[in-house]
């Protein structure tokens, strides 16, 4: 990735500097509301076996497509897609979910600006930069829902546990809000960084200020390459995000075909809450080794305070959801083994052409 600027150590993540603050705090506050029980496995063994496969099977196809509408919001930010197919970026969305999988940070975007690079033989800056926007996109739309639901919908949250998930709702919300508005005015990013890392880096000695100064410099960095996809428009950003509604919208269908699947009845606004808070709150946990364990106590706490689901439920609609993450994951192994085996094949033909 040569032609990639310095933000490949993670600093991707400073676009959420101040407002993963937030986030981080409504995620605390869920956790703590999740009872130290242990999950009741032989019941939610019980669910799965039980279940309806055709239905299950369903819902997990349901969720999967979330993952080709996630490949077209990218898509929609790309300023030269030609060439790019829905079902090509979208095995390419998979293989950077493996990375994201085995490395804390946003390696996964990165991962798959690469693969773009590579294979459609596009900058891999641009392709990164439309990749943060899309995803947070889809963070700031999963906060509004959140955010809607909470205030509109009579969520059947115990009397203890009311001021918590409130105050949970309202931070996520705010949080990925503030990103999405961070990745849709870079130029704020700048003065931010300017007047903070920026600032002490050139007062400060040594390796600390090295240190902030590059950092300053890899905010602004990014900043150029998002500003070179925030230029396709009001158009371009509105249908990102209608296919992230669409994406969101279609997890929660399979979700809820799941819970049909094993006798689960379960509020479904509170489900749609549950993912779309979990969803938003991802930019907190992201950072952290372990981030997939902490999604996955998030997504249990919220389902049983807000879906009104047992906790042998809870557990059984996320041991689904990584079912199906899964096979996303195996769809991810399968295109990056494919294009291996294609890049080699057109090296091994470009050797034997050299030979000739």
């Amino acid at each position: 990735m040569r032609d990639m600027p310095r933000i490949q150590k993670g600093r991707a993540l400073l676009l959420a500097l101040g407002v993963t603050v937030l986030s981080l705090i409504g995620v605390g506050l869920a956790i703590v509301a999740l009872q130290p029980n242990e999950a009741p496995w032989k019941a939610v063994k019980v669910l799965l076996l039980e279940a309806d496969w055709v239905l299950l099977i369903a819902g997990m196809l349901a969720m999967s497509l979330g993952m080709l509408f996630v490949a077209i919001r990218w898509r929609c930010l790309l300023p030269d897609k030609e060439g790019i197919g829905p079902f090509d970026l979208t095995g390419i969305v998979c293989s950077g979910l493996l990375m994201n999988y085995a490395v804390p940070g946003p390696a996964g975007e990165f991962a798959a600006a690469y693969l773009v690079r590579e294979r459609h033989q596009k900058p891999a800056t641009v392709a990164l930069a439309a990749s943060l926007h899309a995803r947070f996109i889809g963070l700031g739309t999963a906060g509004i829902l959140a955010g809607l639901i909470g205030v509109l919908a009579a969520l059947p949250i115990p009397p203890e546990h009311q001021s918590e998930i409130q105050v949970a709702i309202a931070l996520i919300t705010v949080g990925a809000l503030g990103v999405a508005t961070l990745s849709a005015y870079p130029a704020i990013l700048v003065k931010i960084s300017g007047a903070t890392v920026g600032a002490l880096g050139k007062r400060l000695k040594g390796k600390v200020g090295r240190l902030l100064s590059l950092t300053h410099k890899g905010v602004s960095d990014l900043a150029i390459a998002l500003g070179e996809v925030g230029r396709l428009g009001f158009r371009a950003y509105a249908q990102a995000t209608l296919w992230a509604l669409l994406a969101h919208l279609s997890v929660f269908i399979g979700i809820a075909i799941a819970c049909s699947s094993m006798g689960i009845e379960p509020y479904l606004p509170g489900i749609l809450l549950s993912y779309c808070a979990a969803t938003a709150a991802v930019i907190a946990l992201i950072a952290f080794p372990g981030s997939q364990l902490g999604w996955d106590l998030f997504l249990v706490a919220f389902l049983k305070l807000t879906a009104g689901l047992s906790p042998a439920e809870a557990w059984a609609v996320v041991v689904v959801v990584r079912a199906q993450q899964l096979l996303l994951l195996i769809l991810g192994a399968g295109f990056l083994m494919r294009y291996t085996t294609t890049l080699h094949g057109d090296e091994d033909k470009l050797q034997g052409t050299k030979s000739e």
